[in-house]
C-alpha cells in the first residue's frame, strides 16, 4: 500500500472523529462523570484537515488544517495509530489561527499509520 494511500485514509478517518460526543457518558458535572447520555459541544464543528511532513519514510509533521476561530487558545493533541488502533506517535500545541503545525515526537514509519486522532480542549 503507498504512502499516499495511507495518508488519505487517515485524513478520512480524521474527518469521521474529530466532531466528538459522549454518548457513553451522563450525569457529566465538573464534580462528576457517570452512566447516560450527554452531547459534548466543541468549537470546531464542521471537522478539520490534516496533511503530513514526511521525512526518509517517517512522519515529522501533521498540519491541522480548518481550524475555527473559535478554537483560538484551545490545546490541541493528537494521536497517530495504527490498525490495531496502538499509539504510533503523539504531538500537541496550542492553537492560534485556522491551522496549527504538530511535530511528532516518535515520528512513526508512514506506511503504519492508519488513523489520527485529535482532541480540542479550551479555549
Amino acid at each position: 500500500m503507498s504512502r499516499l494511500l495511507i495518508l488519505a485514509l487517515a485524513s478520512a478517518v480524521l474527518a469521521s472523529c474529530v466532531v466528538g460526543s459522549a454518548a457513553g457518558l451522563g450525569g457529566v458535572s465538573a464534580a462528576r462523570l457517570g452512566a447516560g447520555r450527554v452531547g459534548v459541544l466543541g468549537c470546531d464543528t464542521d471537522g478539520v484537515s490534516t496533511s503530513y511532513t514526511t521525512s526518509g519514510g517517517r512522519v515529522t509533521t501533521v498540519t491541522v488544517g480548518g481550524l475555527a476561530a473559535g478554537c483560538a487558545g484551545a490545546a490541541l493533541s493528537l494521536t497517530l495509530s495504527n490498525t490495531s488502533n496502538a499509539a504510533l506517535g503523539t504531538g500537541g500545541g496550542t492553537v492560534a489561527g485556522g491551522s496549527l503545525a504538530v511535530s511528532i515526537a516518535a515520528q512513526p514509519d508512514a506506511a503504519a499509520v492508519t488513523g489520527v486522532h485529535i482532541v480540542i480542549q479550551g479555549p
